[in-house]
């Protein structure tokens, strides 16, 4: 049987960001010591739930410090994103870590699943990169 970690992470009022990001990584490290076969991390944004906007970098960061465990984007919002230059981005964060980094994306999200950036919420407009398919404004 394999175990795998899953990561939307949540921050409670008592820890800051680096604390709660710090604990994770730490968590990730044990998970690889046991045998976890897998961590994967979701990327979201503008909200203390979910507290990943990038997680490539996490799994970058992960997988220098782990031997076996593959560590991936549980979500990449592929909206968010150019998609050239997230799949460059997954390739380069993959290198050297002997095909340990799994990708999934999805195409769209709702917009409560995101939040709002604090920008948005004082009247000020945001727009999202293009992905192809037009402007997306949150």
């Amino acid at each position: 049987m394999d175990f795998s970690l899953f990561y939307i992470l949540y921050r409670p009022e008592d820890m800051t960001e680096a604390q709660v990001h710090e604990d994770m990584i730490v968590e990730s490290i044990l998970a690889d010591e046991l045998g976890y076969s897998c961590v994967w991390y979701a990327e979201h944004h503008f909200s203390r739930v979910g507290m990943i906007p990038d997680p490539l970098l996490i799994c970058a960061a992960v997988a220098q410090k782990t031997e076996k465990i593959h560590v991936g984007t549980a979500i990449s919002i592929m909206s968010f994103h150019d998609p050239i230059r997230l799949a460059e981005q997954a390739a380069m964060a993959g290198t050297g870590y002997r095909a340990r980094l799994p990708a999934q994306g999805i195409s769209g999200v709702r917009r409560k699943a995101v939040g709002k950036p604090r920008a948005l919420k004082r009247g000020a407009s945001h727009s999202l990169p293009s992905s192809g398919r037009g402007e997306g404004d949150v």
